[in-house]
């Protein structure tokens, strides 16, 4: 009489072990988004943004060879197609354009132009050829 009670007692606990079985729920998958490059493709290398425009006075050097680059005339120059005078005579002050510019690889310097295209200005896009800033293709 023990052995049908045992059995019994053993089968309706394997029942309840099985029926308080963690449940796992299908969740929704996220579609998998490739990683971002490290280093992204820049479409235009030679492209960026102007981030300054200064207005700097050069002395050119006289004959004997004693005047250097003097100091800023001052102010952020329009860039309304203003041309500052040039000289070629030895010991003249000469305007030039200082240009900060920021490329779209993120490189930064700096170029000295004597004049600058119409419309450019600090913000205004830009391509570099040379040693030139210009406009925009």
């Amino acid at each position: 009489m023990r052995t049908p009670r045992l059995v019994a007692i053993s089968l309706l606990l394997l029942l309840t072990a099985c029926s308080t079985a963690p449940r796992h729920e299908a969740r929704p998958t996220q579609p998998v988004r490739p990683a971002a490059p490290q280093n992204p493709v820049v479409a235009c290398p030679d492209c960026g943004r102007i981030e300054k425009v200064d207005l700097v006075s050069n002395v050119r050097a006289t004959s004997s060879g004693h005047a250097v680059l003097g100091g800023v005339v001052g102010g952020v120059a329009s860039g309304q197609g203003a041309k500052p005078a040039s000289a070629s005579k030895p010991g003249v002050q000469v305007l030039t354009f200082r240009i900060a510019l920021r490329m779209d690889d993120g490189r930064r310097f700096t170029v000295h132009q004597p004049d600058l295209a119409s419309g450019l200005r600090a913000g205004s896009r830009i391509r570099v050829q040379g040693n030139r800033v210009l406009p925009p293709r």
